[in-house]
């Protein structure tokens, strides 16, 4: 019964297992999907894109009698689609910076890419790394090591557009996404974003500190896959270290 909605619905936080118990529970509401409805229930799962209860309502009861229309029923249907998108979260960020994980980037990265093929727009790549890093851990410790990286994940939402993507890579390293632009702009997009961040300094207590990062950029050829952009970006990102830090240095190629 949708009594039980208010507990815990699924154990394991995958987007399969989650597609599954979704419409085992549209099921048991007399929501009946259509063979097509399974991949693209599936593929919203796996690209974190929250289910809106009226979409919901429209793809799996399409062209069906046994559509749920009344109010109750829909309340039902929000319900779900509520706890659908706090596990979709789980499944897909970072919980200390709220950014992308790996999975969330990797359904962020393929969904780019094939926007990217379909229309024959630009996608630009940034590896992004904090400067000296591990030398504030060392200073100040692991807890004030984690609050800049929240703090650097803070200015990057301010400072960046709403439609580009941003994922923990892994430590203190970030890739951003920067779909239909160009390198140009996108090397500008992160000089806007290495001078907010000079001029946001973090401090925690009597802790003032400047933090700063160098990135790495690429834009990625018709076609390049996605481990191969990353690279190039990464390439460029191990130049701009070589260089100086404090810079962004753009891969010519693509």
């Amino acid at each position: 019964m949708y009594a039980t909605l208010s507990q815990p619905v699924f154990s394991v936080p995958n987007p399969a297992d989650i597609g599954f118990e979704v419409l085992r529970r549209l099921a048991e509401n007399r929501i009946a999907p259509t063979p097509d409805a399974y991949r693209a229930l599936y593929d919203e799962l796996a690209g974190c894109a929250p289910l809106e209860a009226e979409t919901v309502l429209a793809r799996f009861g399409k062209g069906r009698r046994s559509v749920v229309a009344d109010g109750h029923s829909r309340s039902r249907i929000r319900a779900l689609e509520s706890q659908v998108e706090q596990l979709n979260g789980l499944v897909c960020k970072d919980q200390l910076t709220g950014c992308l994980n790996r999975r969330g980037l990797d359904d962020l990265f393929t969904r780019e890419l094939r926007r990217a093929d379909r229309l024959g727009t630009p996608l630009c790549v940034a590896m992004l790394d904090l400067d000296d890093f591990k030398a504030l851990n060392d200073r100040h410790g692991h807890c004030i090591g984690d609050e800049v990286l929240v703090h650097l994940a803070r200015v990057m939402r301010e400072t960046l557009r709403g439609m580009d993507g941003v994922a923990r890579f892994g430590g203190e390293e970030f890739l951003i996404l920067l779909p239909g632009t160009s390198l140009e702009d996108a090397s500008q997009a992160l000089e806007r974003l290495r001078q907010a961040l000079a001029e946001q300094d973090f401090q925690h207590g009597r802790t003032r500190l400047q933090i700063t990062f160098s990135a790495g950029l690429a834009l990625r050829a018709p076609g390049e896959s996605q481990r191969a952009v990353t690279a190039r970006a990464d390439a460029a990102l191990y130049r701009a270290k070589q260089a100086g830090k404090n810079r962004v240095v753009s891969d010519a190629q693509g």
